[in-house]
């Protein structure tokens, strides 16, 4: 793993699982018409996935694969795949928990997110199974647990700036700067 290769450099947005790790971000829900749309705060990033057994992309460039939903209990559940390869991985870099460091994904790389309300009503727990055999022995599976946003919280618009995000790499003390 090569920190100054990392997609956090260049504001490639986070991959699935992992945004879901930017808990200071909003997430949204939304049911319509035979589709449910996941929206993450950060990023902007939007997935509109059918309820029922046929797969489709969740946007229109595949960059968060093809995906399928549906309604198991109080929870819904949206298993993908179809995802390119990318060197976010499961993003791990950006996480306390990764130490820096990261792992690829595949285009093999699946997952299973389980998405239901708390028994109090005031947190969304986000349960995910990710596996991707080109890069894991065995699947990864976590809980994150989002807390309700007031009702009348409005989501921002996510700018990246690529001089800000190449900070990302930075070493302590390093400065980005170039002297004239």
């Amino acid at each position: 793993y090569v920190q100054a290769d990392s997609p956090a450099n260049t504001c490639e947005p986070m991959s699935i699982p992992d945004i879901m790790n930017a808990p200071s971000y909003m997430f949204e829900v939304h049911f319509g018409d035979g589709v449910v749309v996941l929206r993450n705060e950060a990023y902007d990033i939007e997935r509109t996935i059918p309820v029922g057994d046929a797969y489709a992309k969740t946007n229109p460039n595949g960059m968060w694969g093809s995906a399928r939903a549906r309604i198991e209990g109080d929870a819904l559940v949206v298993e993908s795949k179809d995802y390119p390869a990318s060197k976010w991985g499961l993003a791990a870099a950006t996480q306390i928990l990764g130490g820096g460091a990261d792992v690829p994904s595949s285009p093999r790389k699946t997952v299973v997110e389980r998405i239901a309300t708390s028994a109090d009503g005031l947190s969304l727990n986000y349960d995910y199974t990710v596996f991707d055999p080109a890069y894991m022995t065995k699947e990864h599976s976590a809980r994150v647990v989002l807390r309700r946003a007031a009702d009348d919280a409005q989501m921002t618009p996510y700018d990246c700036n690529k001089d800000s995000a190449r900070q990302f790499s930075r070493a302590p003390g390093q400065s980005l700067l170039t002297p004239n």
